[in-house]
């Protein structure tokens, strides 16, 4: 019998055995990249539900500061320590148990929500970037992949005013250094670097997703700010939801800096809060040269690659 790639009919035939999966989008970007407002406004649509399950990559920290951090895919790994599957199970028992939790996730949501279309926001723990997307793909290879990316000095600052309120809330042991940097405007030098390395982990995965996938959109944190109605109408549309000018608007609406903050505008900052500002380029108040200078060094190429001029300076 003739072996090798499967031919256009064998292909056909193999996605039609697949199991039929809940997930139909996932949204993957670095932290502080603007997903938790794509969260909001994709679940505002009628058709939509946008969740997070931190269901891919092997990640456990218990000792986070203001939550436990641990996936699903963790979860069921330590679960087989207990849990004693069939004899004859196979060797993807474990596999198929994740993706069946998830896919349960997302059922009761939509059952619940009473919606048609359920997806994900994904902002990947340290190191479990390309983890997610094998796991992606293992999941569902017909997914539609979005990848959102923001400039990573914009990311930088933000990430480093979140990561100080809430050492300076803890009670960490350097939380007067943290307050004399945010009243200063100038970035922690070790948050700069754990910040820039989780940015280029996850948005070197979402490059590696978008050559791998099928279906994938590329946004860009920026472009959503200046023309969120052909952006957002693009998202919708590659969604496979409504996106006539009334639904895209009201979606825009319900998630706007706005509604978000509490009633500021956008570049009216609260440092306090997880909508800081709600601008771009914000970086550019912020930075050291030598700071810009390292941020180059090591995210340079990265930033090049998805359109971010990394000799811009102040």
């Amino acid at each position: 019998m003739a072996t090798g790639a499967p031919t256009i009919t064998d292909r056909a035939e193999l996605r039609a055995m697949r199991p039929s999966r809940v997930m139909r989008f996932a949204l993957m970007a670095a932290a502080k990249s603007g997903t938790t407002w794509m969260q909001r406004l994709l679940s505002a649509h009628p058709q939509i539900h946008c969740a997070e399950s931190r269901a891919f990559g092997t990640y456990f920290d218990p000792k986070n500061p203001t939550a436990i951090h641990i996936t699903i895919d963790s979860f069921v790994q330590n679960l087989q320590r207990y849990y004693h599957p069939p004899a004859d199970a196979g060797s993807d028992f474990a596999e198929r148990m994740l993706f069946n939790i998830v896919d349960a996730i997302g059922k009761t949501t939509l059952e619940h929500c009473r919606k048609p279309i359920y997806g994900e926001k994904i902002t990947p723990y340290w190191g479990t970037g390309s983890q997610i997307v094998d796991r992606l793909l293992a999941y569902n290879p017909d997914l539609r992949f979005i990848h959102l990316v923001r400039d990573p000095r914009d990311v930088v600052v933000s990430g480093f005013v979140h990561q100080a309120n809430i050492r300076i809330g803890s009670g960490h042991a350097r939380a007067a250094h943290y307050r004399a940097c945010l009243d200063a405007q100038r970035i922690d030098d070790e948050i700069l670097e754990s910040s820039l390395a989780l940015w280029t982990d996850s948005n070197s995965a979402a490059v590696l997703a978008t050559e791998r996938f099928e279906q994938t959109l590329l946004l860009r944190y920026e472009d959503l700010l200046t023309d969120g109605p052909t952006h957002v109408a693009r998202l919708l549309a590659f969604i496979g939801a409504a996106h006539d000018a009334d639904t895209t608007i009201a979606c825009i609406e319900a998630a706007s800096f706005q509604a978000l903050s509490g009633g500021r505008t956008e570049g009216q900052e609260d440092r306090s809060s997880f909508f800081r500002k709600g601008i771009a380029g914000d970086w550019k108040n912020w930075f050291t040269p030598e700071q810009l200078d390292r941020l180059v060094r090591l995210a340079g190429e990265t930033m090049a690659s998805l359109g971010y001029d990394p000799g811009e300076r102040v």
